[in-house]
């Protein structure tokens, strides 16, 4: 019998690709976090928020005992507010880029948090 793989450490379901591009470039950053490199299979969902909300426990099912965690990602405001235009090349260049210690948007607050308290740094 063939042994199942270990369990990566994350699966993130995410609404659009400008999310993936964001988490991507965020989860790059894992010293600046304080974190564990994660290991993260990202997929976006072809609903969008929408279909995320309601639907994501239904593309989960089938695969979560694959990983560690789940993550699941929703809403903007921040862009449509600036009157921005949205591109996965923006997300990744701003999660590249901003200070992820000095970040005091709700949101991202409480991502670092999840993220800080799961994937802490081995001593």
């Amino acid at each position: 019998m063939i042994a199942a793989p270990p369990p990566r450490d994350l699966i993130a379901l995410v609404a659009d690709g400008q999310m993936k591009a964001a988490l991507e470039g965020i989860l790059a950053r894992h010293e600046s976090l304080s974190i564990h490199p994660v290991a993260c299979d990202i997929f976006v969902y072809p609903g969008h928020d929408p279909g995320v909300y309601t639907r994501s426990g239904d593309f989960l099912s089938a695969i979560v005992r694959q990983y560690e965690r789940a993550l699941v990602m929703l809403l903007e405001s921040v862009l449509r507010q600036a009157r921005v235009h949205r591109s996965a090349s923006l997300y990744k260049q701003l999660s590249s880029a901003v200070s992820l210690n000095r970040c005091v948007d709700p949101a991202f607050v409480e991502l670092r948090s999840v993220l800080s308290s799961c994937f802490p740094i081995a001593n």
